[in-house]
């Protein structure tokens, strides 16, 4: 079972039956556990935007960029399918803003 769903179901948030059924569905390449959730309804988004912050230790987002960071770079069309948006450049490095800090591929 992938360890945010056994988080999830050790915290009572989901049934542990539940959490092993997603954590054994083909995503095809394409759906991550996350995503799963989401589409299910099985964790209202608050409380799932929440548990992510703390099980991956990210900050919450609490403030949006105030303008376009990188528009040249970055394809509208790639923030959409892969809901990341470009949040600013610190130290050199590119922060973004994740609906789904456990999607690896984007």
């Amino acid at each position: 079972m992938n360890s945010f769903l056994a988080d999830l179901a050790a915290r009572g948030l989901i049934p542990v039956e539940q959490a092993a059924t997603l954590g054994s569905l083909p995503g095809g390449g394409q759906d991550t556990v996350v995503r799963q959730l989401i589409r299910q309804g099985l964790v209202d988004q608050q409380t799932l935007a929440t548990e992510l912050s703390r099980h991956f230790s990210l900050p919450l987002a609490t403030q949006w960029p105030d303008g376009h960071v990188l528009p040249e770079s970055i394809s509208l069309r790639f923030m959409r399918e892969r809901h990341v948006l470009p949040a600013g450049i610190e130290d050199g490095r590119l922060a973004v803003i994740l609906s789904d800090p456990s999607d690896e591929r984007t």
